[in-house]
């Protein structure tokens, strides 16, 4: 072949490849698409029963049975990657994140918010089954044998490898797991304490009545009386009475003393919904502390009134 027509062949090879790329070079990088398929893939990594509005149709239920062996219910939560297995450890670490993203840049999500609030929320409600012994100092940390799921590598709904459910305690400690379990269900009621909705208020009363629980010598979390505080005012909000009531009890149980914030919440929730008898208790309560009555008490005192009139 001619020297000219070499170079005419190598120039076009060029000139296509510069013209293929330019659509990638010119177009800027579409960070919605990119959040929008990375919430999708949690999606795809769900395990139990799944719900109806579930995105990725072909998926369906997996790991119904998991924990069954332990004599807990370790079903939900997410696959670790291409296999069907359940570290907590990254779990836990997935779902720190995905909270964080929601509450620095929950205001630029956009469309997609709902589906990273849901995401933390399939997170969390894994959490809180795995440490649902946590009293008794046990906390779960893994659901599969590695050894029998990476030999076979197959559809989650199709698996019929071993379920093994693994667990710390005392005896088989594991502080980096138990730690960013912590972690995890912090962050995520930092996420749903602002929404607006009875279920969210009951999804944050039941992490931090769980994370309460935790009484080790390596990780402790209490309760103070502003948590308790802010809980009590959320729970009166939604007008959640028997959460409302029952937390007040575990409030005093759990040795926190309660403050004026406190008295004038609890009257305040019973006066408004014109039940003075039980909004006098409280009231009698707030003087024999010792606490000065204030324009907000007086206030409820005159709504119960005027509620049971």
């Amino acid at each position: 072949m001619a020297p000219s027509v070499l170079s005419s062949v190598t120039a076009f090879r060029v000139l296509t490849v510069v013209l293929l790329l330019l659509p990638s070079i010119s177009a800027g990088h579409d960070y919605h698409d990119a959040l929008h398929k990375s919430i999708l893939f949690f999606e795809g990594q769900r395990s139990g029963k799944l719900p109806a509005d579930q995105r990725l149709r072909w998926r369906r239920e997996s790991g119904m049975h998991d924990g069954a062996t332990a004599g807990v219910d370790l079903t939900g939560g997410y696959y670790d990657a291409g296999d069907n297995i359940k570290f907590e450890f990254p779990m836990a670490f997935t779902t720190t994140m995905l909270s964080w993203s929601v509450i620095d840049f929950e205001k630029v999500m956009g469309p997609e918010l709902g589906n990273a609030l849901k995401s933390v929320r399939w997170g969390t409600g894994y959490l809180l089954k795995a440490t649902s012994k946590i009293g008794s100092g046990v906390v779960f940390v893994q659901v599969g044998d590695p050894l029998s799921d990476h030999n076979c590598w197959e559809r989650p709904e199709d698996m019929d490898t071993l379920r093994t459910v693994f667990k710390i305690d005392g005896s088989h400690p594991g502080s980096d797991v138990a730690g960013e379990t912590a972690a995890a269900l912090a962050a995520a009621s930092i996420v749903f304490k602002s929404r607006e909705s009875p279920q969210d208020a009951r999804f944050v009363l039941n992490l931090l009545r769980l994370m309460n629980t935790i009484h080790h010598e390596n990780l402790a979390f209490n309760l103070s009386v502003t948590s308790y505080n802010k809980l009590l005012m959320l729970l009166s909000h939604f007008g959640l009475v028997d959460e409302l009531n029952c937390l007040f009890k575990e409030m005093l149980d759990d040795g926190v003393l309660p403050n004026l914030i406190t008295f004038n919440t609890m009257p305040n929730f019973h006066c408004k919904l014109g039940n003075m008898v039980v909004g006098k208790v409280y009231f009698c309560g707030l003087i024999k502390s010792g606490f000065c009555c204030d324009t907000f008490t007086y206030t409820s005192l005159i709504l119960g009134y005027c509620k049971k009139s």
